[in-house]
């Protein structure tokens, strides 16, 4: 496992914000481990999340403990409801439809926000 200078980490923390900010106003799509900051310096296959801040905050691996799955349940159920079918893949991006996404989306970066190095 890598060990990244907390400025490093705090650019991580402050870019995977942004990220969630962008979605929240519809400016963004989540992509999972694909598109955040801080899986690209944590997350290694086999290795899991060890040195992340967020796993470090929640002694959880794959972002459990956070705001990140209300806002994927939000997500598929507000799709579900839009489209009139429930079909859940992880490769799909997923980007706020409705008030329950949004608000999850708020609550992830507010979540990440708090977050040291």
């Amino acid at each position: 496992m890598a060990k990244y200078s907390k400025a490093r980490v705090q650019q991580a923390i402050d870019a995977s914000v942004k990220k969630w900010l962008d979605i929240a106003t519809g400016h963004g799509v989540d992509k999972g481990a694909e598109n955040c900051p801080l899986c690209a310096l944590f997350f290694h296959r086999g290795e899991g999340c060890e040195g992340c801040p967020v796993q470090k905050k929640t002694n959880k691996k794959g972002c459990r403990g956070t705001p990140y799955y209300d806002f994927t349940d939000a997500y598929y159920t507000e799709f579900a409801d839009l489209v009139g079918t429930f079909h859940r893949t992880y490769l799909d991006p997923m980007a706020v439809i409705g008030p329950q996404s949004q608000q999850a989306a708020l609550d992830e970066a507010l979540f990440l926000s708090r977050l040291k190095p």
